[in-house]
Parts: C-alpha cells; sequence; structure tokens
C-alpha cells in the first residue's frame, strides 16, 4: 500500500506580525531605540503580503530622505507612488482605511523588534522551501545532468558510498 503524502502546509506567513510591524513604525517605532537597526534588518521582499511590501517601502522611502514616518507622510509617499487608491475603486489597492486597521492591529509600538522578526523568520522559511523545490525540480530533470550539490545543501544530503 502506498504511503500518504505529508500534511502541506498553506504558505508560511504571520498577517498579525505583518500588520503589527507596519502599525507600529506608523506609530513612530522607527524613532525608538533599536528601530533603525529593526528595518534595516528587513527587505519589502520579507513581507508576504504585497500591499503590506508597498507600506514598508515607503517607510524606507522616507527614512531614506530623513522625513518623519506616520500615517500622513506614508500616505503621502503611497499617493505619490500611484499606490493609494482614496477613492476606494481599484480592488486589491491601497486604501485609507488600511491605514487604520494596522493602526489598530498594533498591541503596541515598542515590541517591534518581535513583530519584524516573525516576519523575516516566515521570509527565511518561504525562500528556504522555494529553494528546495528548486532542487527537487532539478532532481527530477531527466533529461539535463544535475548540477553538484552546494557546501550548503551537502549537510542535508546524504550520498551513498
Amino acid at each position: 500500500m502506498p504511503k500518504s503524502l505529508p500534511h502541506l502546509s498553506p504558505i508560511l506567513h504571520d498577517q498579525d506580525a505583518e500588520e503589527a510591524t507596519l502599525g507600529a513604525l506608523l506609530l513612530g517605532a522607527a524613532e525608538e531605540p533599536g528601530g533603525l537597526e529593526t528595518i534595516r534588518s528587513l527587505s519589502p521582499a520579507d513581507f508576504f503580503n504585497e500591499n503590506h511590501a508597498k507600506f514598508f517601502q515607503a517607510i524606507l522611502d522616507l527614512l531614506a530622505a530623513n522625513m518623519a514616518v506616520d500615517q500622513v507622510t506614508v500616505a503621502y509617499k503611497l499617493l505619490e507612488k500611484g499606490q493609494l487608491d482614496e477613492s476606494y475603486k481599484i480592488h486589491g489597492a491601497i486604501t485609507p482605511a488600511d491605514f487604520y486597521h494596522l493602526l489598530s492591529a498594533v498591541p503596541t509600538s515598542f515590541h517591534l523588534d518581535y513583530y519584524a522578526h516573525i516576519v523575516l523568520d516566515c521570509s527565511h522559511r518561504r525562500q528556504l522551501i522555494a529553494q528546495a523545490g528548486k532542487l527537487a525540480k532539478e532532481a527530477y530533470d531527466t533529461n539535463t545532468p544535475p548540477s553538484p550539490p552546494t557546501p550548503t545543501t551537502r549537510k542535508g544530503i546524504k550520498f551513498a558510498k
């Protein structure tokens, strides 16, 4: 009898942690001790939600220009980039209501480091899953010879002698 397939988990992300990270930044957590170091550890690509990535990029743009980060300045930056839909007519676009949601989703801005760590952890796990998928695809492709394993992938592979 064939073995059953392992349970496949949904794509790893934590919506609450993404929202709390952005909400904390809108509340001024970047100006708290350690806030900038935490922000520098993240990139927009670490956010699973595409709109969250756009929010974060707007925050990075403001910080790079030495501008304040809050709901007014982030909204202006998103509007300037054509990424804010004030009319609520574009499905999936960032709207003013998203700001209120992010601000209400953050329990406290003091825990930015913890929220960002969760976002980064999920991002790293998604990257590992993507890399493992590429390796599996290459391993199953019998039309081309496989490339030799890298030192990183060799750690987890036991080769027959």
